[in-house]
């Protein structure tokens, strides 16, 4: 029973062969076949010697041989495709030559045919393979540059921001210089004060009148006046720019209405209660 249709012969006598040795085995009578199949005796003898049978359908046919089959306990996986093929319409038996072979090619071409298809599927792999490589690279190198990219701007802020940091020599913060009017002594209604600190060899001087007072100054040195010397009011102020003179003398009619200024620095001159005429002696260090 293993070696059910080997290829050689017709598969209508090969089939009828299995059902008359099960009938034999079964000892079955040829009307007794006819009776359970419900079949007329000369249709079980066309099976049994695989003759083609005209005046029958081929699906009725099949479905007769399938119950014989079944009577004989003769089915397998097997027996059902030999059944299948011995007994198959035209129209089945063009449907499967379409379907083994639908373009007529000879075996050589169908394996050359096949082996141009699984090269185009593992062409088609290989480029998907390699888009996908691609793209995995094109991403890596967009991710780099955008990184470097910010790396760079980060480095040129820092490097921004070190050259604001650091002063340019024309920048660099000079020393704060703290400018003092420093009383030294008095000879009379003369008083000294000495003017430390200044950055350079000049000032801006300026007395400020509370009421009538005589004002004049002068280069002590030289004696040359320095303004106009006159009486002033209340309310009214003398203002000068002393450059490169060392020594200033202010002649004040009456010192207790006047408020001297060096630099918008007051020169305590009250502190000394000064009344009537009076000499600030003011010396530049």
């Amino acid at each position: 029973m293993e070696n059910i249709y080997d290829g050689q012969g017709n598969a209508k006598e090969q089939l009828g062969l299995l059902l008359k040795e099960g009938r034999e085995k079964n000892s079955l009578t040829i009307e007794d076949v006819a009776d359970s199949l419900k079949a007329n005796r000369q249709t079980v003898i066309s099976i049994e010697n695989g003759e083609l049978i005209d005046d029958i359908s081929a699906f009725y046919v099949r479905q007769i041989v399938r119950r014989y089959v079944n009577l004989v306990n003769i089915g397998s996986v097997g027996v059902d495709e030999l059944v299948d093929t011995a007994y198959m319409n035209k129209q089945e038996e063009l449907a499967r030559t379409i379907s083994i072979n639908p373009t007529g090619m000879t075996f050589e071409e169908d394996i050359k045919t096949k082996k141009r298809k699984d090269s185009v599927k593992k062409n088609s792999k290989a480029i998907a393979s390699f888009l996908l490589l691609g793209i995995i690279i094109i991403s890596l190198l967009f991710f780099l540059s955008k990184n470097i990219s910010s790396s760079i701007k980060e480095s040129e802020n820092d490097s921004k921001l070190v050259e604001d940091t650091v002063l340019k020599p024309e920048e660099v913060i000079k020393p704060v210089v703290t400018t003092t009017i420093d009383f030294k002594n008095s000879k009379g209604f003369q008083h000294f004060f000495e003017i430390n600190g200044l950055e350079t060899k000049e000032y801006d001087l300026r007395i400020e009148l509370d009421g009538p007072c005589y004002v004049g100054v002068w280069d002590t040195k030289t004696a040359k006046k320095i303004g106009t010397p006159k009486v002033f009011n209340n309310g009214q102020k003398f203002e000068a720019k002393i450059k490169n003179i060392n020594d200033v003398t202010i002649n004040l009619g009456a010192a207790n209405k006047a408020k001297i200024f060096v630099n918008d620095i007051q020169v305590d001159i009250e502190s000394k209660n000064l009344a009537g005429k009076n000499h600030i002696m003011l010396k530049m260090k």
